[in-house]
C-alpha cells in the first residue's frame, strides 16, 4: 500500500459524526439575537437591562466558560430584580426567570452549557430551599411576594459566593495530587513546565495554586498567543497578576505555529474546557488538539490535565454548536493590501473551538476532584434530568397561558 493510500485508510478510521453539527456565524443576526426571538413581557427597564445582559455575553471574547457562567449569573439577579416591579406574584417571578436563563444561555450557544448549567442548578436549588406553599406562590398579597422575591434574590447571591469558594478547590485538589500521587516524579525538582492557551480561569487557578502548595518550586509555563484574539497574551498578564510569588513564575509567549518546538521537554499540558460531553470529550479553544499532540509526541511522559468545573459537563441531548466567525476576524493582522485584492477570493478558517478526544486526556480536575469516565456520564445525566423537568415547566406554562386565552 502506497504512502498516500495508508493516509486515506487513516483517516476513514477517525469516528466520523452521523451529522455535522449546525454552523454558528456571528454576522447571522437572526440566531445571534435569541432575546428578539424569544421576548420576555416586561416593563421597559427589565427590556433594556436583558438586551444588554445579552449584548455583553454575545460579545465577550475574553471570559472563558467559568467566568461566562458566573456572569450568566449575576445577569440573573439583576434581571430576577428589576422584574419585581412587574410581577404580581412569585410564581410569576420564577416564570421570568426560568425564562431569562434561556435567552443568556442563547447569548453564546458554544457556552450555553456553562452557562444554563449554573443557572438552571441554582434556580433548581432555589426551588427546594424556599418551601413556599402553592396558595402563597400565586398570592397577589405584597407581603407574601416582597419575601419570597428577597429569598430567591438571596438565595442566588448566596450560590454565587459559593461558587467562587468552590471553585478555588479546584486548584487544591490538583497540587496535592501533585505531591502525593505524583512524589516520584516532583520530588527534589526546583521547576515543572506547563504548556497551555487561550485564556481559561480554571487553569489559572490550578497554576496559582501550585505555587501556593509549594512555595520553593519554580514553574515555567509557555502560552500560545491563540489566534485571532491573541487572548494567550492577555492570560500571562493575568498569571503574574494573579501570583503571590511572581519571581517563581516563569511565563513565555510563543506563536501558535511554533506549538510543536515548544512541546519540547514539558510536564503537562494544561487545557481548560468551554465543553465536555458526557462521554469526556474537551470542547476547547482552537489549538487545544495540537497542543496536545505535539505535547504527546514530544514529551512523551507529559501528562494532559483538563482544568474544569462540571457546569461544563453537557447533557447527552444537548445540540453542540459549532461557532464560526467572521474571515475579517482572522485577516485583521494580514498586510492591508492582501486584505483589500484578495480578500473576498480566500476562503478562511473560523471556527472557535475544537475536540480533544477523552482518550487523550489524562486527568480531568475539577472543583469537586478529579473526575472519572463514569462521573463524568453521571453528571451527565443528572443534567438530562435538569433539562427535561426544565422543559416540563416550561411547557406547562404555555399551556396554561394558551388556555386563560
Amino acid at each position: 500500500m502506497n504512502l498516500l493510500k495508508k493516509v486515506k485508510a487513516f483517516f476513514k478510521e477517525e469516528p466520523i459524526r452521523a451529522k455535522a453539527p449546525p454552523i454558528y456565524r456571528l454576522a447571522d443576526e437572526e440566531r445571534f439575537a435569541p432575546y428578539v426571538r424569544h421576548p420576555i413581557p416586561m416593563g421597559e427597564n427589565f427590556q433594556r437591562l436583558i438586551v444588554r445582559h445579552v449584548d455583553d455575553i454575545k460579545h465577550d471574547y475574553v471570559s472563558g466558560a467559568r467566568s461566562m457562567a458566573d456572569k450568566a449569573l449575576r445577569f440573573l439577579i439583576e434581571l430576577v430584580s428589576a422584574a419585581i416591579r412587574d410581577c404580581h406574584n412569585g410564581a410569576e417571578l420564577y416564570k421570568v426567570a426560568r425564562r431569562s436563563v434561556v435567552t443568556l444561555r442563547n447569548a453564546r450557544p458554544a457556552m450555553s452549557s456553562a452557562i444554563s448549567s449554573a443557572c438552571i442548578r441554582a434556580l433548581d436549588e432555589c426551588a427546594h430551599r424556599i418551601q413556599i406553599p402553592q396558595d402563597k406562590m400565586v398570592s397577589t398579597e405584597r407581603v407574601h411576594f416582597s419575601y419570597y422575591s428577597h429569598l430567591l434574590i438571596s438565595t442566588l447571591q448566596e450560590i454565587l459566593a459559593r461558587r467562587k469558594r468552590e471553585f478555588e478547590n479546584m486548584g487544591k485538589h490538583f497540587a496535592r495530587w501533585l505531591d502525593i500521587e505524583d512524589e516520584e516524579d516532583i520530588k527534589g525538582r526546583q521547576y515543572i513546565n506547563i504548556l497551555t492557551l487561550s485564556n481559561s480561569s480554571s487553569v489559572k487557578n490550578v497554576i496559582i495554586a501550585i505555587l501556593d502548595y509549594f512555595p520553593e518550586l519554580h514553574i515555567n509555563v509557555t502560552i500560545l498567543e491563540s489566534r485571532p484574539r491573541f487572548e494567550g497574551a492577555d492570560f500571562g498578564y493575568t498569571l503574574i497578576n494573579a501570583a503571590t510569588e511572581p519571581k517563581h513564575l516563569h511565563i513565555k509567549i510563543a506563536p501558535d505555529a511554533a506549538v510543536a518546538s515548544v512541546a519540547k521537554n514539558i510536564d503537562f499540558v494544561f487545557l481548560g474546557a468551554d465543553r465536555i460531553s458526557h462521554n469526556g470529550d474537551v470542547s476547547n479553544k482552537i489549538g487545544s488538539l495540537a497542543a496536545v499532540i505535539c505535547g504527546q509526541s514530544q514529551s512523551p511522559r507529559a501528562r494532559v490535565v483538563c482544568c474544569t468545573d462540571t457546569d461544563k459537563i453537557a447533557p447527552p441531548s444537548a445540540p453542540h454548536v459549532d461557532e464560526v466567525h467572521e474571515k475579517e476576524e482572522l485577516a485583521g493582522s494580514w498586510n492591508e493590501v492582501t486584505v483589500q485584492k484578495l480578500m473576498d477570493e480566500y476562503t478562511v478558517f473560523g471556527s472557535w473551538f475544537e475536540w480533544v478526544r477523552a482518550y487523550d486526556v489524562d486527568i480531568c480536575c475539577s472543583e469537586k476532584g478529579f473526575l472519572q469516565p463514569e462521573k463524568i456520564a453521571q453528571i451527565a445525566a443528572e443534567l438530562e434530568e435538569f433539562e427535561q423537568a426544565y422543559a416540563r415547566s416550561e411547557a406547562a406554562d404555555k399551556k396554561r397561558e394558551a388556555e386563560k386565552k
